[in-house]
């Protein structure tokens, strides 16, 4: 266990440190980078509930299943 937290520590203190680097090197403004980046992580934040949304359907239908109802 400790390893697999060694190694997930690491993995996002190296993405943090990667990410700091390109946006202290990038040859684009401030302002276009955050723009950049607050639409990419709105494409992720819509993905990720999309994706939540579409689990949780399943997953009642399953739970609907098992409990012997039908779904209407």
């Amino acid at each position: 266990m400790g390893r697999l937290f060694s190694f997930v520590a690491g993995s996002l203190m190296g993405g943090i440190l990667g990410v700091a680097a390109v946006v202290m090197l990038t040859p684009v403004s401030g302002q276009d980078v955050r723009d950049a980046l607050r639409k990419e992580f709105s494409t992720i934040i819509d993905e990720a509930k999309r994706a939540a949304k579409t689990k949780t359907a399943e997953m009642e239908k399953q739970l609907a299943d098992l409990r012997g109802e039908t779904a209407a």
